[in-house]
């Protein structure tokens, strides 16, 4: 699968003080709204959902950081006749 990936460094997650608190979660509120809009279209396609993942960090698994990864269509190949469909059949070369 192709794509790229894409880090918010709008979002940052931290281990909860309590047992019961998974995650403590922060957010650039300017940020975020410039990211939504920026990827309003990208909603659209996907049923107006937009997904990221929450990773731990390995220097310190207190702390989590969020990506998101944007799959990139496979170009579709085409054939020198599909390219250039006047082109003469019987040319030389």
């Amino acid at each position: 699968m192709s794509g790229e990936t894409e880090f918010l460094n709008f979002l940052f997650c931290k281990k909860g003080k309590f047992d019961f608190i998974v995650s403590s979660v922060s957010i650039r509120a300017e940020e975020m709204s410039e990211w939504l809009k920026a990827n309003k279209k990208l909603a659209d396609e996907n049923n107006g959902w937009l997904n990221f993942d929450i990773l731990r960090s390995q220097k310190n698994p207190d702390k989590h950081y969020a990506k998101t990864f944007k799959k990139v269509q496979a170009k579709q190949e085409v054939t020198a006749k599909e390219h250039m469909p006047d082109r003469e059949a019987d040319l030389p070369f």
